[in-house]
């Protein structure tokens, strides 16, 4: 049975990892659905907890299976791409929530822009026995309720970035 949370809570004794097996399919599957009801005009970044390994974000990047999602980076947020922040994950066996804070463009009615805006909206997933994670519910908060949160990523440091097709 998994038990996970992040961020970590006091006194608990639950893994504090979001490389933790299957954390990185529950976020993927709960980025693409918030990418799906709420998309970005073309890429944009998924913004992981500061600490997050790296190897983990670009992993969970590949399981949204979406090739305009990419992880924080200095090109991507010199380009200004938009992101859709990951700030809780709870997994509680074969269910799961996570919070994303996706970014919102207008002022839904008005056409006004809404630059730096935010929407918590907080997914709910459950797994069978051997089924994959599906989104039981979601649940959209107010706009503009929740702060933006800091963009945390990785330099660009390796040949694989230089030729990676980012910005």
């Amino acid at each position: 049975m998994s038990y996970v949370n992040w961020p970590p809570q006091d006194g608990d004794v639950a893994v504090h990892q979001l490389g933790f097996d299957p954390i990185p399919d529950v976020i993927a599957v709960a980025v693409r659905f918030v990418t799906e009801e709420w998309p970005a005009e073309g890429r944009y970044m998924v913004n992981f907890p500061l600490g997050t390994d790296r190897a983990v974000a670009e992993r969970t990047v590949r399981l949204i299976g979406d090739q305009d999602a990419w992880r924080v980076d200095p090109r991507a947020i010199e380009a200004g791409w938009p992101a859709y922040h990951i700030t809780r994950v709870w997994l509680r066996g074969e269910e799961a929530t996570v919070d994303v804070v996706r970014p919102v463009s207008t002022v839904v009615g008005t056409g006004v822009s809404a630059e730096g805006v935010t929407q918590q909206v907080t997914v709910r997933l459950r797994a069978g026995l051997g089924e994959r994670w599906g989104v039981e519910s979601a649940r959209a908060w107010t706009v503009g309720a929740y702060e933006r949160p800091t963009l945390y990523g990785w330099p660009l440091d390796d040949a694989a970035d230089q030729g990676s097709g980012a910005p």
